[in-house]
């Protein structure tokens, strides 16, 4: 450990051991690191020692890629530090520090000169050691002299190291002094003024600063205000002699107001403050404020004095003597001086200035009693109202004039507006208003004679809006007197409290009324029969009453009010009505109507009103009156009936009724009779209970194809049943006695206010062997009634089940269910595997217990060229044979589109179903439907008819029995004679030879099956119009000569007319919602467009894709299915005697496959697709005819055309080709074994048609006879000279070959390729063509065969098993 002073150069040396490294093991590398800190890389290190290289030295050696080895060594150099020479202010707190670096000293002490200090003294205080150093403070807690501090540190060794600090101490200083100087100078100047203030301090050379530098002599003294953060003024100071210095404070304002002090900064030795403060205070008030206001408004006058303290503050009116008091015209705010804000405020709220007046707030400063006052001056405008009506009252009709003159507001304009309590006066029908005066400051409103009303009495105010000052009003009351009488009900029942009033207008306060009646001069006094009371007063009206006690017929007469003193009074007349019932009872039979009447006494008032009450509960009836009136015995006075018509009812048995007069817009008033009773009698209603549907289904037998049910009648009970009896007729009008059991009593249903409510139920339940259709009825006796008889009857509709076993057996084919079917319903016929339903596959039940005719039958589905049409739920495909099928639904559903016949077509194998609106062809919905509200079918039918018939009501009625003959003969409208239906509206007409007749058809029960109409008109659709009509002449021999006139037409037109509930469209006559996929059109259900879809049932139309997107068809379900048409192709134009599949103009996904379909004799042109993609702008190939080939193979014989090459051909598409080859022998007209035939299927019928020629014989040819000839003595010669070559004669030379010139051979490549035969000359006809001909000629072959070639192309030589002889025969020949 090196422990050195300051100021020694230091070295540390690195050893280390060396190495030679190799290329590849890196250099030897030497650092230095100080506390961890690099800081040099040589072997050897030196510097100057100081504090800051205390700390671990440390020498870091690396051996290339071998790592690195290290050694240190710790440097301690000692040092002390300490605090330079300063200098404080006398008294100041002063502290001392000594820093001793390097290792840890033994001691430090401290010495003043006189004594040591170490760190047991309170003054000291020594830190721990720590970073190689401690540090040593020495507080002086007051410094009062100058002197020297010396620090000494002593190490171990020992070493000592001393440190001394001078401290100079200014002495000779004072606080600086701030006065007010200048002649006249005050502490409270006004705002505005000048104010210098001076202050004295001890100069630097008065301090005696033995120690003072240059820089040290600067002085900077300053103006400090109370409260403000930056100092006022500030001034420096460079003669160390300077001992005072004036502040000015010029243009004061009242913000200067505020204590002052003088602060003197002794450079960097110190600074002082005067004490105490100066203070100064500034003098200023408030402007005045000239105000213009409005008479009675409230005015606040506010006073404000600023500076030093203001003992007293007060307001007066200029021109008037003494102060103003606070009361009940003034309110005097308290004036209290404000320490915190050196000022004084003062508030006048004068509550109603009436008029122009200078007001004087006056203030005194309590220093020198000075007196500060500020004037308002207050200009006042105001308006004043004069009248033209003596005491300012008239009488209704009077004219009047009301005058409004007002204060000039200077050369400002001013505006008048009238007011009538609170409510706007315009110039108008009510008012006149003048004001042609207004340059006069004068506005005149006026009431003429029709303006002159009691509605007019009131306050009336005159307000004068001034500009940029407000409004002002004045007012005056106007009275316009007037009586009006009146009487609570002028009219009244006998024995009611009568109240008369009158209602006076004017001028009240003073004036009493009096009654009068009749003509009597005698005043009306409080008595048992009548009651006045004055009325209270309520402003100008008043209303003073008389009560007529217990009003009787004496009472009807006038009455008179009247104010003598104003000449004033009324008149009200009284009258007295009473009502009674006539009769005072009343019966009627259920549904059968009957009347009441109320009659009215005398009376001189009109009778316009009177109502039925009826029932407990008094509901009024609203239906059913009507008023009659009629002179009565007094003239002037009349007396009224009301008529009450009570129509049919099957509710209530009896009910109280009354009648009440009352009078238009007066609910309160009514006069009621007494209670009449009304007795309902007879049936109340009629039911029938205990089957399951709509009707009963019966064969009169007690099995599984019946059911029981029972018919009963609600009978009133009303004064008593004496008996009941019952019937039934049948559809025969055969009738029966019926028994019925009376039950119970019970309440009558919905019976509301009856005063008998009671019903007593009569029941029958018919055995089996009786249910049929027909009417039941019951005829009751009422007791104490006259013995009357009333009826009352319920149809009943009795159908039978139909039984399935009673269906014709059909091959193939079971019907279902294999029991029975209801009335209505439908027996289905399913069809084995393979074959499909022919005709309808339902067969329906009819009224009489039998199935429709059917011929139905199962036929096999070779026959359907379109496959199956798509099923439909809730329905069924009728096929009306192998290419025409209709659709039809279940009962209970309706069929949404229009019913039609889809065929088949036998070229695209579609049915007519498949559509471009409807490429899938997705069949139609069979949607279910509810009960229609009302459902009919008008008929019109036309006759030709060269008599006038219908001119009468006789032969009228003999066409409306024919007609209805006609309608029911042979059950041809079943509905009628199942009275499920009914004829209405029958009308008769003839005109230009033609008889016309109309009628309707209404459905009464059913009303959820549409077919009981539909079938009836079916019928009568396919019927022939047949009317016989009975005609009848008496002759003289009183005989009667009858004849039948018929009258024949087919051409019947009908309507259908279904009301459905709401919520539900008519659709085929059926009443249905639309379903998912379709929406409301033109009234019905259609199946959504392209671009719209529907995803829920309604009656709403469907809704439209948005975005521009449309469907690929229609019937769409829900958004999703809207596409962008950018992804979509539209399948183009078919092509002429074709068709498309999907068919033209439907949308499908763009690349989809679109199918061709040419019709019969057509096709597309040979090796072209039927199939092409839809993608952008595609078109469709064209449909050529096809060329037919119709020969026999004997046809072919005769034409020596070899079979096997055309008997597999029946026809060629346009542009395709066929081989047809002669027989062996025989050859074209071009000379060779085949020809080449081409369809042309684009020019016409003409082309078609394939003709083939006939082929010829070969010639005989004489060359070829010798060359045979001549072949065989070759033969010869070359057998005789293989024999001689055999014999030895080998050693011969032979003859060279003769080169003869030879056909060409052509490469065909892979082709098949057919070649003729043709003469090439001598050696052809001799040798052949070397096998490239074939001798039966060219044929249509298989795929592969060579042809003339061997596989791959490669050609076949003759065979030339002897050259030597060839050669020498070639030879020959030449």
């Amino acid at each position: 450990v090196s422990t050195q002073s300051t100021g020694i150069k230091v070295s540390f040396t690195c050893t280390y051991t060396k190495k030679e490294l190799g290329a590849d093991e890196g250099t030897i590398k030497i650092s230095w690191k100080m506390n961890d800190e690099a800081i040099n890389s040589q072997e050897k290190f030196e510097t100057t020692a100081d504090n800051f290289r205390n700390g671990i030295f440390k020498c870091v050696v690396t051996y290339g890629i071998f790592g690195d080895i290290s050694g240190e060594n710790t440097l301690l150099v000692r040092s002390v530090q300490h605090t330079k020479n300063v200098y404080a202010m006398n008294g100041a707190k002063v502290s001392l520090t000594c820093k001793a670096y390097g290792d840890q000293p033994t001691s430090i002490t401290w010495n003043d000169g006189a004594k040591d200090f170490t760190k047991a003294a309170a003054e000291v205080t020594d830190s721990a050691y720590a970073n190689y150093f401690v540090e040593s403070v020495f507080a002086i807690a007051s410094a009062t002299a100058t002197k020297s501090y010396t620090c000494k540190v002593i190490y171990n060794g020992p070493k000592e190291i001393t440190q001394t600090t001078s401290l100079g101490v200014l002495k000779a200083v004072s606080k600086p002094t701030l006065d007010k100087f200048g002649e006249g100078a005050t502490n409270t100047p006004s705002a505005k003024a000048s104010l210098t203030l001076k202050t004295t301090f001890t100069s630097l050379t008065a301090s005696g600063m033995a120690h003072a530098t240059a820089s040290d002599n600067k002085i900077t003294v300053q103006l400090l205000k109370a409260g403000a953060k930056d100092p006022v003024l500030t001034h420096d100071i460079t003669d160390g002699a300077t001992s005072s210095y004036d502040f000015t404070l010029a243009n004061l304002a009242t913000s200067a107001t505020g204590e002052y002090t003088s602060k003197v900064i002794y450079g960097s030795y110190g600074s002082t403050t005067s004490d105490p403060a100066y203070k100064v205070f500034v003098r200023a008030h408030s402007a005045a404020t000239p105000k213009t206001v409005v008479s009675g408004s409230e005015i606040t006058l506010t006073c404000t004095f600023e500076g030093d303290t203001v003992e007293k503050a007060s307001w007066e009116i200029v021109g008037q003597e003494g102060e103003l008091a606070a009361g009940d015209k003034y309110e005097i705010l308290a004036a209290t001086y404000k320490v915190e804000t050196h000022s004084l405020t003062t508030t006048l709220k004068v509550k109603s200035v009436t008029a122009t007046a200078a007001y004087k707030c006056k203030g005194i400063y309590a220093g020198d009693k000075k007196e500060v006052t500020v004037t308002h001056s207050i200009t006042v405008l105001g308006a004043k109202l004069t009248s033209t009506a003596e005491s300012d009252t008239v009488n209704a009709g009077s004219p009047i004039e009301i005058t409004c003159a007002y204060e000039k507001n200077g050369e400002k304009a001013s505006t008048v507006a009238w007011y009538k309590d609170s409510s706007v006066v315009t110039n108008g029908a009510d008012y006149t208003i003048d004001n042609t005066k207004a340059a006069e400051q004068k506005s005149v409103l006026k009431l003429t004679k029709e303006q002159s009303k009691v509605e007019k009495n009131g306050v009336y105010k005159c307000k004068v809006t001034y500009t940029d000052v407000g409004s002002f009003e004045a007012e005056i009351t106007i009275y316009i007197q007037s009586v009006a009488a009146t009487v609570s009900k002028s009219y009244s029942a006998p024995g009611a409290t009568v109240t008369l009033s009158c209602v006076f207008y004017g001028n009240l306060k003073t004036a009493t009324s009096q009654w009068f009646k009749g003509t009597s001069e005698s005043a009306i006094g409080t008595d048992s029969s009548y009651t006045v009371t004055p009325g209270t007063l309520d402003g100008n009206k008043r209303t003073d009453k008389l009560i007529v006690k217990t009003v009787d017929a004496l009472d009807s007469d006038a009455y008179k009010c009247e104010i003598k003193s104003l000449k004033l009074s009324a008149t009200q007349e009284l009258h007295i009505i009473s009502i009674a019932t006539d009769p005072a009872n009343a019966v009627a039979e259920a549904t059968k109507t009957t009347t009441m009447s109320c009659v009215t006494s005398e009376t001189k008032l009109v009778i316009t009103e009177i109502t039925w009450l009826h029932g407990a509960e008094k509901d009024k009836v609203t239906k059913g009156t009507a008023i009659t009136s009629a002179d009565g015995s007094n003239k002037g006075f009349k007396k009224y009936t009301s008529t009450l018509t009570i129509t049919g009812s099957t509710t209530v048995s009896s009910t109280d009724y009354e009648c009440v007069v009352m009078m238009p817009n007066d609910a309160s008033f009514k006069v009621t009779s007494k209670k009449a009773t009304f007795y309902r009698i007879g049936a109340s209603s009629s039911s029938v209970t205990g089957y399951t549907g709509n009707y009963i289904e019966s064969d009169g037998t007690d099995s599984a194809f019946s059911e029981k049910y029972t018919i009963i009648f609600n009978v009133f009970k009303g004064p008593g049943i004496a008996s009941v009896t019952g019937k039934f007729v049948d559809a025969a009008d055969k009738t029966t006695e019926v028994k019925f059991t009376a039950g119970e009593e019970a309440v009558a249903a919905e019976g509301t206010g009856a005063k008998d409510e009671k019903v007593v139920p009569y029941t029958y339940v018919p055995a089996y062997a009786d249910q049929k259709t027909g009417k039941f009825s019951v005829e009751i006796v009422y007791t104490g009634f006259d013995k009357a008889k009333f009826t009352s009857e319920e149809s009943i509709h009795v159908y039978s089940y139909c039984k399935t076993s009673s269906l014709p057996a059909v091959a193939s084919g079971t019907w279902a269910p294999s029991t029975k079917v209801d009335y209505k319903g439908y027996a289905t016929l399913t069809c084995a595997k393979g074959s499909f339903v022919e005709g309808d596959s339902v067969a329906s039940c009819g009224s009489n217990g039998a199935f429709a005719k059917t011929t139905s039958k199962c036929s096999s589905t070779t026959g359907l060229t379109c496959g199956d049409m798509p099923s439909i739920t809730n329905g069924y495909a009728t096929y009306i044979n192998s290419s025409a099928v209709k659709y039809e639904c279940e009962t209970g559903f309706a069929l949404l589109s229009t019913p039609e016949i889809y065929t088949c077509d036998s070229t695209s194998g579609k049915w007519s179903i498949v559509t471009s609106s409807n490429p899938e062809g997705t069949p139609p919905m069979c949607q279910e439907s509810t009960a229609a509200t009302k459902r009919s079918i008008d008929f019109s039918v036309a006759f030709a008819a060269e008599t006038e018939y219908c001119k009468d009501a006789g032969e009228d009625k003999k066409v409306e029995d024919a007609l209805k003959t006609f309608l029911t003969k042979d059950n041809l409208v079943g509905c009628l004679t199942e009275n499920q239906c009914e004829m209405t509206s029958y009308d008769c007409t003839w005109a230009d030879k033609k008889l016309t007749i109309k009628f309707t058809l209404n459905q009464l029960v059913l009303l959820a099956d549409a077919s009981v109409l539909t079938d009836a008109a079916d019928a009568l659709a396919a019927a022939t119009f047949t009317l016989t009509i009975s005609t009848a002449e008496e002759k003289r021999t009183g005989r009667v000569k009858r004849a039948d006139v018929s009258f024949s037409s087919g051409a019947v037109t009908s309507k259908t007319d279904t009301s459905c509930g709401a919520g539900y469209l008519s659709v085929n006559g059926a009443c249905v919602q639309c379903p998912v996929g379709y929406g409301e059109s033109k009234g019905a259900c259609a199946a959504c467009p392209k671009g719209y879809y529907s995803d829920a049932k309604s009656i709403a139309a469907c809704t439209q894709c948005s975005d521009s997107k449309t469907t690929l068809s229609s019937g769409s379900k829900k958004a999703d299915d809207c596409k962008d048409p950018k992804t979509l192709c539209t399948v183009p134009a078919a092509p002429e005697n074709g068709a498309l599949v999907p068919p033209p103009g439907s949308s499908v996904t763009d690349g989809s496959s679109i199918t061709v379909a040419c019709v019969s004799g057509y096709a597309v042109a040979a090796g072209m697709p039927t199939k092409f993609s839809c993608t952008g702008t595609p078109k469709a190939p064209s449909c050529y005819l096809e060329c037919t080939l119709g020969y026999t193979e004997k046809a072919l014989q005769d034409l020596r055309i070899n079979p096997k090459t055309v008997t597999n051909v029946t026809k060629l598409s346009h542009e395709g080709t066929m081989h047809v080859s002669c027989e062996s022998g025989y050859e074209t007209e071009c000379k060779k074994d085949y020809d080449i035939y081409t369809c042309v299927g684009d020019k016409g019928a003409p082309k078609n048609k394939i003709t083939l020629k006939e082929c010829t014989k070969k010639p005989v040819n004489t060359v070829v006879i010798v060359a045979v000839v001549m072949g065989l003595v070759i033969v010869a010669l070359v057998a005789t000279m293989l024999w001689c070559s055999s014999k030895g004669r080998k050693e011969r030379s032979r003859s060279a070959p003769v080169a003869m010139p030879m056909e060409p051979e052509m490469d065909y490549g892979n082709e098949e390729h057919y070649e003729p035969v043709e003469e090439t000359g001598f050696m052809s006809g001799v040798f052949g063509s070397n096998g490239r001909n074939s001798a039966k000629g060219p044929a249509i072959e298989p795929a592969g065969s060579s042809s003339g070639k061997k596989k791959g192309g490669e050609k076949e030589t003759p065979k030339n098993e002897s050259p030597s002889i060839y050669d020498s025969a070639l030879g020959f020949f030449k």
